[in-house]
């Protein structure tokens, strides 16, 4: 800054001088260069079976396996030059003249090096990260005619699908206490911040398509209408150790039912109308329940506020970010209605004009 007592522009070097700012390009000969070395591997097996169990009934069965690992290692020499440098550090630290004469920045270090003893005691950093995943999912299946209809028989399938993701992992940190102590006041904290990071998921559904009308049976002059219903039942839970806020959950275990009714009436050849009703599901992740709750102030602003008519309110107020435990899982209804046009005289064409409406309830 140019008011830095090392800065030979420095205002008030001679009475009435404004100085300033300089930059000074660094080079530490006498530590050793930064680096890195990042590994990674990976594995991943899949098994599928599928056959019979009557003429009219299929079952199959499939699985996979996916496993990964990775490791991070990273050393910073110069990791403490900066806080030692500065001019202004917490009360705790050394004074700044006491801090600079560890490492002078205007000294030649190639003419007057640090001994090897100083390197090591002041300048060493490092950062280590692993983390491991497994992730399992299976499915199973059961499809087959239950019965005939007068339009078709009327088709269902059963399934279920289960689903594990398995995350362990470390964040250490480790530095000069000596070089921490003179630059805060404070030992270097080693930093091991656990990774731990676990969910799973069971779902079950039940489909049915039921032909309704068909060139079998034709009680009105349609081409076809056929409806398909399905249910399913989801489960999530999810626990683990959130790295931002420092504390385990457990508390984000959910579980819905949700619900699909399609249809589709072929009036003739050339055209057909569509149409559906859903419900969906989605669970709160880890962050959503566990991050670390931070209010941050927000500069006063035109705002408007629901709780008084959303007037413009123009005094500060605070933003709380994080996450909330008692989070309730994010549900949605959606309808969708829509004509296809597929003219016989214009062979390859299809015209579709569609409308679709989510309401969504709890969304995250």
């Amino acid at each position: 800054t140019a008011t830095d007592p090392l800065n030979p522009f420095r205002t008030g070097l001679t009475p009435g001088f404004v100085g300033r700012p300089v930059t000074v390009l660094l080079d530490t000969p006498d530590l050793t260069d930064a680096g890195s070395l990042q590994e990674y591997q990976s594995a991943r097996a899949v098994l599928g079976l599928k056959g019979k169990i009557t003429s009219k009934w299929d079952w199959s069965v499939d699985g996979a396996i996916d496993y990964a690992n990775s490791t991070s290692n990273a050393n910073s020499p110069t990791n403490y030059l900066v806080s030692l440098s500065a001019l202004t550090r917490p009360a705790a630290a050394a004074p700044v003249g006491t801090r600079r004469a560890v490492y002078p920045l205007l000294s030649d270090h190639r003419q007057f090096p640090l001994t090897a003893a100083e390197a090591d005691k002041y300048f060493w950093f490092t950062f280590h990260a692993g983390n491991r995943s497994v992730v399992g999912e299976g499915n199973a299946r059961v499809t087959g005619e239950l019965f005939q209809l007068p339009a078709g028989a009327l088709q269902t399938s059963v399934a279920a699908k289960f689903r594990t993701f398995d995350l362990k992992g470390s964040r250490i940190l480790d530095g000069s206490t000596d070089a921490a102590l003179l630059a805060s006041g404070v030992p270097q904290s080693t930093g091991n911040l656990p990774i731990i990071s676990k969910r799973s998921t069971l779902q079950t559904v039940g489909e049915l398509v039921v032909p309704v009308i068909s060139k079998s049976w034709r009680p009105i002059p349609v081409e076809s209408l056929e409806l398909n219903l399905s249910a399913s039942h989801e489960s999530n839970d999810t626990d683990g150790f959130n790295q931002s806020s420092q504390r385990a959950f457990d508390a984000a275990s959910k579980a819905s039912t949700m619900y699909v009714l399609a249809g589709k009436l072929q009036i003739t050849r050339d055209i057909a109308f569509r149409g559906s009703f859903s419900e969906g599901f989605y669970p709160p992740d880890w962050g959503d329940v566990s991050d670390l709750v931070t209010p941050s102030n927000q500069a006063t602003g035109l705002v408007p506020d629901p709780k008084r008519g959303n007037t413009v309110q123009t005094t500060p107020w605070t933003l709380l970010n994080g996450g909330n435990p008692n989070v309730q899982p994010e549900k949605a209804q959606s309808v969708n209605v829509g004509m296809i046009l597929t003219p016989r005289f214009v062979p390859g064409l299809t015209l579709s004009v569609d409308y679709w409406s989510t309401e969504k309830d709890d969304a995250i």
